[in-house]
């Protein structure tokens, strides 16, 4: 991991020392000195400054009132969240040096996409599941990636007034200042067991009105970073040239369908665009699937006639419902895979990895 040596000049010595174990407890690359001037053989990449001091070379004012921050001006709130705090002294350093953040280890990512026949069958739902899965219990580190018209991003991760989110990091990452989308923290948003997403967009969702090309480019960056060994895509019931990108490309297909919801037109056309091949990524499940409480007899099995009745199929692989497997907390639902909701996730995670 690349080291940032971050040097902190304010006069509240306490304050610093609080900061400067909080930045490095927060970020292993950083390297972290309390001075009140600049000092030593090894010069600091980021300066932190009380607001009005007359240094400003690769430095940074800390404001002690939150109206008057201004990110544009590298003037950062001191009190604000050290998670957001660290994230902001790290996209400076990009803008001060230039460089990209270089993260050693194996750049490979595993792609897996969960979609739906129909809206309302819990595709957030179950992505967001795997993706718990995956991180609490696998030790993955994983970034959720809605590609919905309008994100669930916001109804599962903790959105903070005024963060950067995926809008903007597009915006860098078409630009000429495409090393900034290596400074990744300042556009991401956590829930609590520490799943990655982006904040999300106003409106429509950007990455919808990507060409190829650009998404490409996307998940080239996401890649070159080295920060996530899974990328679980949330598709919803969208199909168009995205998604049937995203199928392409990715290792897994979670389809998600439901009794008396037919999917057989929307396999058809997915294979017909993507290939057979696809059948064979392709892990079909029910979600919120209530069972048959009492056993049936041959007997209750037939019709008026004597003949059998309608056959009763249990699917293959099933997600049961489970009331207990959500809760509200704050401003977002945090997802419960503790109880019958995750046993169905650990099965599907089986097939995954």
């Amino acid at each position: 991991m690349e080291v940032i040596r971050v040097n902190i000049c304010v006069k509240d010595r306490a304050y610093g020392q609080a900061l400067k174990e909080a930045l490095t407890r927060n970020y292993s690359g950083f390297i972290v000195t309390l001075n009140e001037k600049v000092e030593g053989e090894e010069p600091a990449d980021v300066h932190l400054y009380d607001e009005g001091s007359g240094e400003r070379k690769n430095g940074i004012w800390l404001t002690e009132k939150l109206s008057g921050a201004n990110e544009e001006k590298l003037m950062f709130y001191k009190y604000d969240n050290i998670k957001n705090l660290a994230a902001k002294i790290i996209l400076a350093y990009g803008k001060f040096t230039g460089r990209r953040l270089i993260v050693p280890g194996d750049k490979q990512i595993q792609l897996i996409a969960v979609a739906a026949a129909a809206g309302g069958l819990g595709a957030s739902s179950v992505a967001m599941g795997i993706a718990q899965e995956l991180k609490r219990f696998q030790g993955k580190s994983v970034l959720y990636l809605s590609l919905e018209s309008f994100e669930s991003t916001g109804n599962y991760l903790r959105i903070e007034k005024g963060k950067k989110g995926i809008f903007e990091y597009l915006y860098y990452l078409k630009s000429k200042k495409r090393h900034l989308c290596s400074c990744i923290e300042d556009f991401l948003v956590y829930d609590t067991y520490g799943i990655e997403g982006f904040g999300p967009a106003p409106g429509m969702n950007p990455l919808l009105k990507l060409k190829k090309e650009d998404f490409e480019l996307l998940l080239e960056e996401l890649m070159e970073l080295g920060r996530y060994q899974v990328v679980v895509f949330d598709c919803g019931n969208n199909i168009n040239d995205l998604i049937e990108l995203v199928f392409q490309l990715s290792d897994f297909i979670v389809f998600l369908n439901e009794e008396g919801v037919r999917k057989e037109a929307y396999l058809r056309y997915l294979t017909h665009k993507t290939g057979e091949g696809i059948k064979e990524r392709m892990i079909t499940l029910t979600n919120k699937y209530v069972p048959y409480q009492e056993p049936i007899s041959l007997d209750e099995g037939k019709g008026e006639d004597g003949k059998d009745g309608e056959e009763i199929v249990v699917p293959e692989q099933v997600i049961a419902y489970d009331e207990h497997g959500f809760h509200r907390v704050e401003n977002h639902v945090s997802v419960c895979i503790d109880g019958d909701f995750g046993l169905g996730i650990k099965e599907i995670v089986k097939k995954l990895t």
